[in-house]
């Protein structure tokens, strides 16, 4: 719509990485100038309160390392996974004069939903509580990792591999100290949910309309 193009992609790391090749190929030949990438979603939150934004700084990997990795003819290929400060700058501006809740900080982006992220309630595991919040006392304090989600990685080091700015925004709908669980009656999580939409909406209208 005008200067906007919106996509929808799957769970995860893999499907994310079409979608985003396929349209920075779109952007490319169509001869885009100033582009910016902005991914929306839920996540899991660490110390931070439900319904808060994650404005993503640096995407880390598992093994909490800010890498995101690829198998490429036969060898590991490490890329940063760094997202655009200045870019992060402007949408939290934004979130702040519309009274969202918004916090900056790392994101874990893992390759599963249960196991990988320290969830104990998957139908298999091998950790027990106190394992868990071991390792996510440790992201918060030691590497100020603010929620869990599975796409960060590669919009991070996609996008500035293509020198393409680009950000996360993605609203807690639990904290994970508190547990595994989301209790939200249905109009509270709808309300959190469309909270990234809602500062995204606001930011492109303070971008490309003129003032009132």
């Amino acid at each position: 719509i005008g200067p906007v193009i919106t996509a929808n992609h799957g769970m995860g790391d893999p499907s994310t990485s079409i979608i985003l090749n396929e349209l920075l190929k779109l952007i490319h030949w169509a001869e885009c100038r100033d582009v910016c990438v902005i991914r929306m979603g839920t996540s899991g939150g660490v110390g931070v309160e439900p319904g808060t934004l994650v404005l993503t700084e640096t995407a880390l990997d598992g093994c909490l390392q800010p890498y995101y990795s690829q198998m490429i003819l036969g060898r590991e290929i490490k890329s940063p996974s760094v997202l655009d400060d200045s870019l992060n700058d402007e949408l939290y501006k934004c979130a702040n004069e519309q009274g969202i809740p918004v916090v900056k900080g790392n994101t874990v982006c893992c390759e599963g939903f249960y196991e990988e992220q320290s969830r104990v309630n998957g139908a298999l595991c091998d950790f027990t509580e106190e394992d868990k919040m071991k390792f996510l006392q440790t992201a918060h304090a030691d590497h100020d990792v603010r929620n869990f989600e599975m796409e960060s990685l590669v919009i991070s080091s996609l996008c500035k591999r293509a020198s393409v700015r680009a950000a996360v925004i993605c609203v807690t709908l639990l904290n994970r100290f508190d547990g595994d669980q989301v209790h939200l009656a249905p109009d509270q999580l709808h309300e959190f949910e469309t909270r990234p939409t809602e500062l995204v909406r606001k930011y492109i209208a303070k971008k490309f309309l003129p003032p009132a």
